[in-house]
């Protein structure tokens, strides 16, 4: 069963190129930057980065892994047995680690989300009860997540009982704040609110679009209702999303308005978009049934290939230096932009 029930994959793929590198290695590229194999024995499911680190999760046995950016010796910082990981991110002090039960049947458990030490250490249960949560955010005080609702495996249907909440991140005070949502799948934050989007496919209930709801609670806000949001990624002071519309598909700038540029219609884009540095990064399907790493900037233009994809689907982070990724050959990885 994969983590991805009910809900688009959240995957990026492309082929980083190491021609020139040996397993476990690395070679020198821009300024202080290095690229190559950063661990060569490792299925990666999640993966968040830090200033100095790559943190990633192994899916063959849920072990959380951190390794130096330009490579070194991995630090194994807790172990999840039988657990799924969904979702991972990272802040100051702490990874933050979504979960659902290794085994199920009829229906998708709730599962539960934790906080592991940087350095690593005993994993400390912040939340439980969480149905499916797929997108986690944190702020100087809480961590906030989306959750999907009750996932009917043998029905193949999503109850109309998604959710956006938050808890402290000492785990003593959870907060619900929108209930009720049409599947949902992603969020994102500012210095005063929470952004979600509703897919609009949960058993009766069609609702649609990007929400908006303030980081204490309120009335929720709809900037729009006319596009099925299934991922949202922060830029500047607008929000990028990928979704669909009556008529078109593909990735949109939205303002905190509600005004929605198109940047590419496209059908076949595959996961989350990913910005970094006045660019978005997408992965779509091409013509030959082979997935493409794009980019486009983030005011819009003409979408550029960067390379073909050699992923497990797994996930991806770009910083200043370029992308990190799991390979199909059990790799982390990391090559240019």
């Amino acid at each position: 069963m994969t983590r991805r029930i009910g809900c688009a994959l959240l995957l990026l793929l492309f082929v980083v190129p190491l021609a020139s590198a040996k397993r476990h290695s690395v070679v020198p590229g821009r300024g202080n930057c290095l690229y190559g194999v950063l661990d060569p024995d490792v299925f990666v499911s999640e993966i968040a980065l830090d200033a100095t680190h790559v943190y990633y999760v192994d899916d063959l046995d849920s072990i959380l892994y951190r390794i130096p950016k330009n490579g070194g010796p991995r630090t194994k910082l807790a172990e999840f047995p039988n657990v799924l990981i969904t979702e991972m991110i990272v802040d100051d002090t702490n990874v933050y680690l979504a979960t659902l039960p290794g085994d199920f049947s009829e229906t998708l458990p709730p599962g539960d989300i934790y906080a592991v030490p940087k350095g690593g250490g005993t994993p400390r249960t912040i939340v439980n009860g969480v149905l499916f949560a797929t997108k986690l955010a944190a702020d100087a005080t809480h961590v906030y997540w989306v959750s999907v609702g009750t996932v009917k495996l043998l029905q193949e249907e999503v109850l109309s009982d998604g959710k956006v909440e938050r808890v402290t991140k000492d785990g003593a005070t959870r907060q619900a704040l929108a209930t009720g949502l049409s599947l949902p799948t992603s969020l994102g934050l500012d210095d005063t609110s929470v952004y979600f989007g509703e897919t609009g496919q949960a058993v009766r209930n069609t609702s649609m679009g990007l929400r908006r709801v303030a980081k204490n609670g309120g009335a929720v806000a709809h900037l729009q209702d006319s596009y099925a949001v299934s991922y949202i990624e922060p830029s500047g002071n607008d929000f990028i999303f990928s979704g669909a519309s009556a008529d078109t598909s593909g990735l949109f700038r939205i303002t905190k308005t509600g005004a929605v540029q198109l940047l590419v219609a496209d059908e076949q884009i595959d996961g989350p978009p990913h910005v970094f540095d006045g660019f978005v990064y997408y992965v779509t399907f091409t013509d030959e049934e082979q997935d493409a790493l794009m980019r486009i900037p983030v005011t819009g233009g003409t979408p550029a290939f960067l390379r073909s994809p050699d992923s497990n689907q797994s996930g991806l982070e770009i910083d200043e230096c370029g992308i990190y990724l799991g390979n199909n050959e059990g790799e982390l990885v990391k090559g240019t932009r």
